[in-house]
């Protein structure tokens, strides 16, 4: 009876073990409020003047932003997109880099023209006919779900408003479309959603890591009953923002006051995202950013201050709110895409030598094992981590390739291209190896090899 209850109470911590620390992905479990890079994005301002001078030499083209500015400063629908602003990628020295030319200033609302009046990038040392170059660093991002793979960005990584056109009509309502259909804080047909999943995603990430990012059912309600009118349909996304109603899960990390000033929803932005216009910093550093969820009349959606708290009334025009992106990520993809395969250094042996292979895999989530290949014959599997093949007397050279594969046999991908690596054992065929061979045979002292990462 004793056994039996020893062995129940282990069983019962284990499984409090897998609630509190969530799932397991390779070598690590990850909790909420742990911190993971994926993708990489324009963040950090170059300050050295020797990189400043070779990626102002460098021969690539700029592309403009296409941001939108208005002609009266009114809610009237005259928004067109613009050459403002414009942005070129160079890789120099084995770094990808982002150069932006302000052309003019970039308005605080996408109503107004672009003057220097209506700009607040110079505020933070961006002025007009400048070129800015800033790294391109992997993003952070904070675990908040640890079973589902859900994720925010840890830094307000842009500025971009909610949507890039507003008109009034005469009872004051705000629509985001010409034919006034939709209204301005309608999430699903937004221009913040369209940004968040074709040109942050297009940046951010690799076809490979797009491939980890799972596509999250986003739902679009209203922050309270009475504003059932502003609520949007459920979108289906690989980015998206978080919602009034996630900012008050405990489970997330976050308080359940959404008055309060919770250091948990606070975030500063990156140079980048000063460069394109986010203001509104507090003495803190922090920052207003987007949330999704839309507010309490039709031209204004929820967000969180630069002191933590989360209202119901920033302006959908405004370009100086942050975006914080959210994803949800496959953690077992994730996993594959940062797991290291190691194998031996090619090595030539003498002729008839036995030759020990191993090969080891690191970050190897759980249903993946490491496995050796003689063309497309498998020698042999490892245990998740490593596996050893020994050949007998070898007479021929030969080439071996590790590869990381599922419990199918099925070989998987990463963002470098397949999960394998090859080495070559060399084997010395020359008269005298013969002949050495033969004599090292006679008297059992042929050389057993044995080759290791």
């Amino acid at each position: 009876m004793k056994r039996t209850l020893c062995i129940l109470l282990s069983l019962m911590l284990a499984v409090t073990g897998l609630v509190g620390f969530g799932v397991s992905a390779g070598a690590k479990s990850y909790k909420v409020g742990d911190i993971i890079e994926f993708g990489s994005y324009p963040q950090t301002e170059v300050k050295d003047n020797a990189t400043i001078l070779a990626l102002n030499a460098a021969s690539s083209l700029w592309q403009s932003y296409g941001y939108y500015v208005g002609k009266t400063g009114l809610f009237d629908g005259q928004m067109e997109p613009s050459d403002i602003m414009q942005y070129r990628d160079v890789l120099y020295d084995g770094q990808l880099y982002r150069g932006v030319q302000i052309l003019q200033y970039r308005p605080y609302s996408i109503a107004y023209p672009p003057t220097a009046e209506n700009g607040v990038q110079d505020g933070h040392g961006y002025s007009i006919g400048r070129v800015y170059w800033f790294l391109y660093e992997p993003l952070k991002w904070r675990v908040l779900n640890p079973n589902t793979g859900l994720v925010l960005s840890e830094s307000v990584i842009d500025s971009q408003p909610y949507n890039n056109y507003i008109r009034q009509d005469d009872d004051s309502m705000c629509y985001g479309d010409p034919v006034q259909h939709r209204y301005a804080n309608n999430y699903q047909y937004s221009s913040l959603r369209q940004w968040l999943n074709r040109d942050f995603e297009n940046t951010a990430f690799s076809a490979a890591e797009k491939d980890a990012v799972k596509v999250a059912t986003v739902g679009n309600s209203a922050f309270d009953s009475s504003y059932n009118k502003y609520a949007s349909s459920t979108t289906y996304d690989q980015v998206f923002l978080l919602s009034y109603q996630d900012m008050q899960n405990t489970a997330y990390g976050f308080k359940a006051d959404l008055t309060a000033q919770d250091p948990a929803r606070l975030a500063k932005g990156t140079d980048y995202a000063l460069c394109q216009g986010l203001s509104n910093i507090g003495s803190n550093g922090c920052t207003y950013w987007h949330l999704r969820t839309a507010g309490r009349n039709s031209y204004t959606r929820c967000g969180v201050t630069s002191r933590g708290e989360v209202n119901n009334s920033g302006d959908t025009t405004s370009t100086r709110y942050g975006v914080r992106p959210a994803i949800t990520l496959d953690l077992t993809k994730y996993a594959l895409l940062h797991a290291q395969l190691s194998v031996p250094e090619n090595a030539a042996v003498g002729y008839k030598s036995t030759v020990t292979v191993t090969a080891t895999a690191a970050g190897l989530p759980e249903g993946f094992v490491v496995a050796l290949y003689d063309g497309d014959t498998q020698l042999a599997k490892g245990d998740n981590t490593t596996v050893t093949y020994k050949m007998d007397r070898m007479t021929a050279s030969k080439t071996l390739t590790a590869k990381i594969i599922d419990l199918n046999g099925n070989v998987q991908s990463n963002a470098d291209g397949k999960l394998e690596k090859q080495i070559t054992i060399t084997v010395k065929t020359g008269f005298f190896d013969k002949v050495k061979a033969f004599f090292l045979g006679l008297f059992g002292l042929l050389p057993k090899i044995t080759l290791n990462p």
